[in-house]
């Protein structure tokens, strides 16, 4: 099981790889296999499994009740995808490349979610807010 699970954990690890047919094929099936609220539910289950860290935890106060529900909807999708919806896909992948092409197909899921939350306003204020707080005089000398 914990190989199975290993390319769902891979969505927080960014590293450049380059994308297969077998890659592309389980990218575009999660893609199309997974609701706006699915990818929501993802992103939800990564700030939740990113909540556990002690710095994290202590200064956004996650509760753990949250996480475990988040975490049981996560697992519910892992497992539709790859026991369902994209079994072929998986199949072919893991068969011809092993768990690599599985990873960075996940990991583009991963992106498909943050994206998702990013493009909402609320979010996109917060993140403006951090211009606020840049001393752009000391970057722009910096970069000069």
């Amino acid at each position: 099981m914990l190989k199975l699970a290993t390319p769902l954990l891979a969505l927080l690890v960014s590293t450049s790889v380059m994308a297969s047919s077998y890659t592309d094929a389980v990218s575009r099936c999660l893609a199309d296999n997974t609701t706006g609220r699915d990818r929501k539910d993802l992103a939800a289950w990564i700030y939740g499994i990113m909540s556990a860290h002690p710095y994290v935890r202590e200064t956004f106060n996650a509760p753990a009740v949250d996480r475990k529900a988040i975490t049981q909807r996560a697992g519910a999708l892992y497992t539709r995808l790859i026991a369902e919806s994209c079994r072929n896909e998986f199949k072919a992948a893991l068969d011809a490349e092993g768990l690599d092409t599985t990873r960075t197909a996940f990991r583009y899921l991963g992106e498909l979610a943050m994206t998702e939350l990013m493009s909402d306003a609320a979010v996109k204020k917060a993140m403006g807010e951090i211009e606020y707080t840049v001393d752009t005089k000391r970057l722009e000398a910096a970069l000069k």
